[in-house]
């Protein structure tokens, strides 16, 4: 029963671990894909006030 208990702790530990690399690598992503859009953004607006 103590055994059984145990395993099931480590288990929810694990899943909780792993819940939270999977929301950082999501996370990280996001913000990959944002700070791409919002250098794109910038980079026409950059070019658009260069004198060409």
């Amino acid at each position: 029963q103590e055994q059984n208990m145990k395993n099931q702790e480590a288990l929810t530990d694990a899943s909780t671990k792993n819940m939270a690399k999977q929301a950082l690598l999501n996370f990280q992503k996001e913000m990959a894909e944002m700070n791409a859009k919002t250098i794109g953004a910038m980079g026409k607006g950059l070019s658009g006030l260069a004198p060409s």
